[in-house]
This record gives C-alpha cells, structure tokens and sequence, in this order.
C-alpha cells in the first residue's frame, strides 16, 4: 500500500485482523510485539497486516521472490530501513511476514493488490441475508452493493494517499450502511459491520466506491470501507507528523468529550473513546481556543475535514477533569482490571456498533 521512503512497503492484502474470522491478531500494545521498538511508527502502520493467505506466509527470504509477490498483489512485503539480515530473520519468523531489506525495490499500490484487499473484505456473500425487517435481500440488492465497490475502476497502478479519521467511524465490509443479519431473529449482529476507527487513526487510502461516498482504507490493523465524511486526506507527512506528535494526551477513561464550543463546531463535544491519543497545541500565554481561555483545559490538536475533502489540523479544549494521562499507563495487573471496569454497563456493540465496543 505504499511506495515511500520509510513506510511499509506493502500492507497484507488478506490481514488477520478479525476476530470473527477465528484467527489471532496481534497487538502493539500489549507488549508481546518485541519487534516493535525497531520499527517506527510510519514503517507498521500496517505492520500487524499480515496476510491470511496460507502460502503467503511462508518466510521467503530472496529479493527476486518478494518482487514476484508484489506484482502478483499478494502484498506481504514489509520493509525495514534498519537491521541486518538477522535481524529481518528474527522478524520474518515472529510474524510470518516477508521482510526485506532497503534493495528491493517497490513502486506504488498495483491494481492487483488493491483488487486482493477488497475481494478479501468484500466477498459477494453466498449465505441469504436479512434486513432489520427479518426480510431476506434479494439479489438485486446484493448486486447494487457489490457494484458500489467499483472494482473495474482501479488503475493498473496509483500513488500511495494518506488520511486521518476525524471522528468515530464504522469500517464496513462493503460501501454501505444497510445492517444485514444471518437469521431473522437476530437483529444484533451486523455481518456488515467490521469494526471502528477513532479520531486521528492514520490510514492509506487505497480506493473509492462508485458513488463516491465510501473510500477502502487500511489502518495499523484492519482493511474495510470507511464513509468519506468521515475522513481527512493529507500529505504523508502531515499525517505522520500528527500520529507522532508529542507531547499528548491519551484517553483514559472509556468515553471523553472535548469542550463545547459554537466557533469550532467540527471539534465540539467531539467523542474521544479509550485509546484515543491527542497531541498537544502550542499556545502563546493567555491565547485563548476557540473563544475560551484553556485556563481548565489541555489545548490539544485535532484533524478536521475541510469542504474538498482536504485535511486541518486545529486546536480543541479538552477538560482538565477528564480521564486522560500523558503516556501509557503502566502495564500492570491492577491498571487492566481497572481500565477494563471503566466499560462496566455498556452494551456491548458487534465490530464498536452501538457506540460501544
């Protein structure tokens, strides 16, 4: 999904990302990635992206092979612009990953690797499905949802574009908000509904749906639709430098919400769940934010979405009061119980629905 300097080259196009689909995933953040330090923060975006295909992963180690799989699209390419070839090694065998060093050469998203990655998540599906009636859609509409994903418009190769989520968004299996359900008698479980990504996630943009209102992205671990509103296209390096911006704040609490304010609508009462993390702003003494003095408030900076679709960067007031911390909190057993009684009463929602997780 990329051809710069010093990201990954190439994301998984089939990713083990699901919980659903019965297979482990990763994470960076509960320490058992002992890879993570030496590769950045640009260099995993899609690092857990590993590929599901079983002959994929299978440690190949020469330059002329991993070229191969990139022209066949299968994506399973991460760069490292540090380490020797033990240490590639090391990684390769962690993550069943191929890992090359800086040699290869890799161009930008082919049409092949972009049509991989969304007849991965967007497979017509073959089981009869259900509306929020209990009616079961006819294929006519399974028709119209699948066309919407536009596959025939793929260049045979495009740049690599980047984006920040500006708000809270559902990533869809496919470019539509029609809940869809495997029995009439279960309204809860959206087969459509693959997961969320939250303010200020960066993503690669690698596609956009017939009706222009859905664009096919892939974060640090999923690939899926996300709905265009709810995305910022920018400059890599503007996107990175907000993923990596310190000092910052990083949501503690399950649920916080910055100051209202009438000046800055696109960032008033924004929902700001667990996780989230928020670079602070830079202020000059006494300046106030968006009509208020930040006295009682971190001045944090947050990603909005200009009319064309553009990406901004603006200043937003989050309360003192609200459970937030500077850093990651200590990785100890009383923190995890702690943080996880936080979600204490929430209904819980299939893939983040409901609002919840």
């Amino acid at each position: 999904a990329g051809g710069t300097k010093h990201s990954l080259r190439r994301a998984g196009a089939h990713m083990l990302a699901s919980v659903k689909d019965g297979l482990p995933r990763p994470s960076l953040a509960t320490g058992r990635r002992h890879d993570r330090e030496a590769v950045s923060r640009q260099e995993r975006l899609l690092a857990d992206a590993v590929l599901r295909d079983r002959d994929a992963r299978g440690r190949r180690r020469h330059a002329r092979r991993a070229r191969e799989e990139i022209e066949r699209g299968r994506g399973n390419v991460l760069e490292l612009r540090r380490g020797g070839t033990a240490q590639r090694g090391k990684l390769a065998e962690r993550t069943g990953v191929e890992v090359v060093g800086p040699q290869v050469p890799v161009g930008d998203a082919s049409r092949g690797g972009v049509v991989a990655w969304i007849e991965h998540t967007s497979q017509r599906p073959a089981a009869p499905l259900f509306d929020t009636a209990g009616v079961q859609l006819a294929a006519a509409t399974l028709d119209t949802i699948t066309d919407n994903r536009n596959v025939a418009a793929i260049p045979a190769r495009q740049a690599t574009r980047y984006g920040l989520v500006v708000r809270r968004a559902a990533l869809r299996s496919f470019p539509s908000d029609l809940r869809v359900f495997s029995t009439r008698d279960n309204s809860d479980i959206d087969r459509f509904q693959e997961t969320a990504l939250f303010p200020g996630t960066p993503v690669v943009i690698a596609h956009v749906s017939r009706d222009g209102k859905w664009c096919f992205v892939l974060s640090q671990r999923y690939a899926a639709w996300i709905r265009q509103q709810d995305l910022a296209e920018g400059g890599k390096t503007a996107v990175f430098a907000y993923a990596d911006g310190t000092p910052y704040r990083l949501v503690t609490g399950a649920k916080v919400r910055t100051v209202f304010t009438p000046e800055a609508p696109r960032v008033s009462e924004l929902q700001l769940d667990m996780g989230v993390r928020a670079p602070l702003a830079t202020l000059q003494a006494d300046q106030p934010v968006n009509g208020q003095h930040p006295y009682g408030a971190w001045a944090i900076q947050l990603p909005v979405r200009n009319d064309d679709g553009t990406l901004t960067i603006v200043p937003a007031l989050l309360p003192r009061s609200a459970d937030t911390a500077a850093g990651p909190l200590p990785l100890t057993r009383a923190n995890i119980i702690r943080q996880a009684f936080k979600f204490l009463g929430e209904r819980y929602g299939w893939g983040h629905g409901y609002d919840g997780r």
